[in-house]
């Protein structure tokens, strides 16, 4: 019996090693990246801001950054304070592209990519706006934060 117990155990210690050492599953890891993505632009348009705001890393680290407005907002305080009344308010946005590219940290824990997006506002085609994003996702306790997001408007 001692002899079974012992093979048992050395089989579980070696199936738990062999089970941590197994790459990531990038593929399903940027399925979920990209379900977080279309439910922050989904829930942004129907004045979510609690479902917005659960696809954001709520820390000091977050920073947006959009230069064409002016604005560099550094730390869950700003960002909140800035988006949480943009995002209640309202804005009708129909996205005309919206085109993200994804790349991995060997860990697939940290995840960066670039966003081609043209966005109509309010049913106006003299409102269309194409920005190129720069976007950084962190992984944490198993879900997918953005804690970077760099605007810059297209010119011309």
């Amino acid at each position: 019996m001692k002899r079974v117990i012992r093979i048992l155990l050395i089989i579980g210690v070696f199936s738990s090693i062999a089970g941590c050492n197994r790459e990531p599953n990038v593929r399903l890891e940027e399925q979920k990246i990209r379900e977080v993505w279309v439910k922050m632009c989904g829930t942004g348009l129907m004045n979510n801001w609690d479902n917005y705001s659960n696809c954001l890393y709520q820390g000091p680290e977050i920073q947006f950054l959009h230069p064409g407005m002016g604005q560099w907002l550094s730390g869950w305080d700003e960002v909140k304070n800035v988006y949480e009344p943009l995002i209640k308010g309202g804005v009708k946005v129909e996205f005309l592209k919206n085109d993200l590219k994804l790349y991995f940290s060997k860990d697939a824990d940290l995840a960066w990519g670039t966003v081609d997006v043209v966005a109509k506002y309010n049913n106006d085609d003299r409102q269309i706006s194409h920005t190129w994003n720069i976007v950084v996702f962190k992984k944490e306790m198993g879900s997918w934060k953005l804690i970077l997001a760099n605007q810059s408007e297209v010119k011309g």
